[in-house]
C-alpha cells in the first residue's frame, strides 16, 4: 500500500457574515417643559382678613418694555399678554404674616383666597409669597407681592380710581384709537393725565399722615395686562395700591366683558363694606359709564363720599345731568385746588401737585 500523501493546507477565505438588521436609532427626544411663572396682584384687606389673589401662567416673563420699541414689537408683546396659557388646577402655597396655606388655581389659572386669624397686623404694605407646588418637579416657580392692610374700623379717607382716561390717556371713547393705544403701545409710551400721580401721592399722605396704600385702582381692563399696568404706575410715580382688574369670560366666576357697570359697582360695594367707617374720593372719566356708576354709589353711601372727580375727556358741558354733584377736571391740579378749598388737601400737597405739573411742562 502506498502511504497516504499529506496535502498542503489551502488558505481559507475570510468568513463573510450576512448583514444583520439595522441598529435602532437610539436618539432620545428630551422633553423640554414650558417654564411657568406666578403673578401676585396687589390686593387689600383689614387687620381681621385679607384677600390674596394672582395667577399662574406658562411661558417666560415678557421682555421689559422700552419707549423706543417699535409698534410691531409692542404688538407682539401685547398679543403675548392676551394669548396667555394658564396653569390650571395646580397647587399653590401661600405664605403671609406667618401663615402657610395651600389652594388650587382654577380653570383660568387664577387663585384667590381669604386669610384671617391675625394678631396685631399693622396698617400698610405686607409681603406675600406664592409658590407653585406642582406634581412635576419643574413646576417650582414662586413670586412675591403686596397686600395693603387697613384697620376695619379705620376712619380716614381712601381714594378709588379708574385707570383708562383717568390717570392715563387710553382714548376709550374712540374704539379704533383705543385699540391702537392698547396694542401698539406699552407702559413706557402711555401718556399720563397731568398731575394725577403727584395728587395721589399727596392724598395718600393726607389721609392718615402715612403713605400706606390708601389709593386703590379699579379698572375694566383685562387681568392679562396686570404687569403692564403695575409697571406704568411705578414708572409714573403713582403710589402702590390694590389693583382690581377683570378676569374676562362668560362662565361662572368670570367677569362678563360687556357688563362694565355691574362689575365696577360690585367691587366698589365690596370696598365700602370692607371698611365701614371709611370715606372715599372717587376718580373716573366721562368716556364711559363712570359718572353713572359713581352716581349710584353716592345714592347707596351718601354720607361716605368726600367727592367725585371726572376727567372730562369728552368735553361735555358741566351742566349735563350725568355730572350732577361731581367736579369736572382736566388735570390733577384742578382736583387739588378743589380739595384744598374743602380742607381735604393741605397747602403743601397743593404745592406738590403744582410743582409736578410745572416740571412736566419743562
Amino acid at each position: 500500500m502506498n502511504p497516504i500523501q499529506s496535502q498542503p493546507a489551502l488558505p481559507m477565505a475570510p468568513l463573510q457574515c450576512a448583514p444583520g438588521p439595522a441598529e435602532p436609532n437610539l436618539e432620545i427626544e428630551i422633553f423640554d417643559p414650558e417654564p411657568t411663572r406666578v403673578e401676585v396682584y396687589t390686593s387689600y384687606g383689614t387687620d381681621e382678613q385679607v384677600i390674596i389673589r394672582g395667577r399662574v401662567l406658562e411661558g417666560h416673563e415678557p421682555a421689559a418694555a422700552s419707549p423706543n420699541d417699535s409698534r410691531f414689537t409692542n404688538l407682539l408683546r401685547n398679543l403675548d399678554f392676551l394669548e396667555s396659557d394658564e396653569v390650571k388646577r395646580e397647587n399653590v402655597e401661600i405664605r403671609f404674616a406667618g401663615q402657610t396655606i395651600q389652594t388650587k388655581t382654577d380653570r383660568d389659572g387664577v387663585f384667590e383666597i381669604a386669610l384671617g386669624g391675625f394678631v396685631g397686623l399693622k396698617p400698610g404694605y405686607h409681603d406675600v409669597e406664592v409658590k407653585l407646588v406642582g406634581s412635576d418637579s419643574f413646576l417650582t416657580s414662586s413670586a412675591h407681592g403686596k397686600v395693603v392692610v387697613q384697620p376695619r374700623q379705620d376712619c380716614s379717607f381712601g381714594v378709588i380710581s379708574d385707570i383708562d382716561d383717568t390717570i392715563q390717556y387710553s382714548h376709550a371713547a374712540n374704539k379704533l384709537k383705543a385699540a391702537q393705544t392698547l396694542l401698539l403701545g406699552n407702559e413706557r409710551t402711555l401718556k399720563p393725565v397731568p398731575g394725577m400721580a403727584a395728587l395721589y401721592q399727596a392724598l395718600d399722605l393726607a389721609s392718615d399722615g402715612v403713605k400706606d396704600g390708601d389709593i386703590s385702582y379699579l379698572s375694566g381692563s383685562p387681568i392679562n395686562f396686570a404687569g403692564r399696568i403695575e409697571n406704568y404706575l411705578e414708572n409714573q410715580g403713582f403710589p402702590k395700591g390694590a389693583l382690581q382688574l377683570k378676569n374676562m369670560g362668560f362662565r361662572k366666576g368670570e367677569n362678563n366683558p360687556i357688563q362694565q357697570s355691574e362689575y365696577k359697582l360690585q367691587h366698589l360695594r365690596e370696598m365700602f363694606d370692607t371698611y365701614p367707617n371709611k370715606s372715599f374720593l372717587l376718580f373716573g372719566d366721562s368716556g364711559e359709564a363712570d359718572p353713572e356708576v359713581y352716581a349710584q354709589i353716592v345714592k347707596e353711601y351718601p354720607d361716605r363720599i368726600l367727592g367725585v372727580f371726572i376727567n372730562n375727556v369728552t368735553h361735555e358741558s358741566a351742566t349735563s345731568a350725568r355730572f350732577q354733584g361731581m367736579s369736572l377736571i382736566k388735570s390733577g391740579l384742578d382736583a387739588a385746588k378743589i380739595l384744598h378749598q374743602q380742607g381735604v388737601l393741605p397747602s403743601e400737597g397743593l404745592e406738590q401737585v403744582r410743582c409736578a405739573l410745572a416740571s412736566a411742562r419743562d
